[in-house]
């Protein structure tokens, strides 16, 4: 480009110093034109220098056009790779909210039947509760066979487990289905899991201080 412009100026000056010496060596003939003469004069003379310029700009704007197509598609490129780890980092997300959702579901699956053992409510899953429960929660939910208790109290518990246990199975239906729903589904989820894991966690602690207090009553009482 620089060289254009500089063959331009070179033009120019040399239209420009050729027709005025033209004008200098007949300058006689010139001061004589007439006005109408005068003007195609000029218009011969700034012809061809509007010209060299003209062709000049067009060179010119099709540079400046080709070097914002240039950062144009430099700032595409520069967008798509900023999108496309902007979704990896996304995908990972969703996928770590999953991952938490089946773990917190699995405890809550656990928490569940600890709970309907201590109550009795699940006498077939003694060799689970084996592995599950320690010792002491053993003993506890053993002796809920051979304590006299509140049928009230036993009412209440037995209703808030089976409660649980139906929203524990809608809990792990969902996460059946998580693999395809959407990241703000999944932190729903999560949301209610981490609540049902609290209502399952009070309900064990409720149960065991029940059968505590069972077994710690007098035998006249009984």
């Amino acid at each position: 480009m620089n060289s254009l412009l500089r063959i331009s100026l070179v033009v120019t000056l040399f239209l420009i110093g050729f027709f005025g010496g033209a004008v200098f060596v007949r300058y006689e003939e010139f001061s004589t034109l007439r006005l109408n003469e005068l003007g195609d004069f000029f218009a011969g003379t700034a012809g061809p220098v509007a010209l060299i310029w003209l062709v000049l700009g067009y060179f010119q704007q099709r540079n400046s056009i080709q070097l914002q197509t240039s950062e144009l598609k430099a700032a595409v490129e520069q967008y798509e790779e900023q999108a496309r780890a902007t979704q990896a980092i996304a995908l990972n997300d969703l996928r770590s909210a999953r991952i938490d959702f089946y773990k917190i579901v699995s405890e809550t699956s656990a928490l569940v039947r600890e709970c309907e053992i201590k109550l009795g409510l699940e006498v077939g899953l003694y060799a689970d509760l084996i592995s599950q429960l320690s010792m002491s929660s053993l003993a506890s939910a053993s002796s809920r066979f051979f304590s006299h208790q509140s049928e009230i109290s036993k009412e209440d518990l037995e209703r808030k487990c089976r409660q649980l246990r139906r929203r524990q199975e809608s809990l792990e239906n969902n996460s059946k289905v998580a693999f395809g729903e959407s990241f703000q589904w999944t932190e729903e989820k999560i949301l209610e899991a981490v609540l049902h894991q609290s209502a399952l966690r009070q309900l064990s602690f409720e149960i065991d201080n029940y059968n505590s207090n069972s077994r710690s009553e007098p035998i006249a009482a009984k």
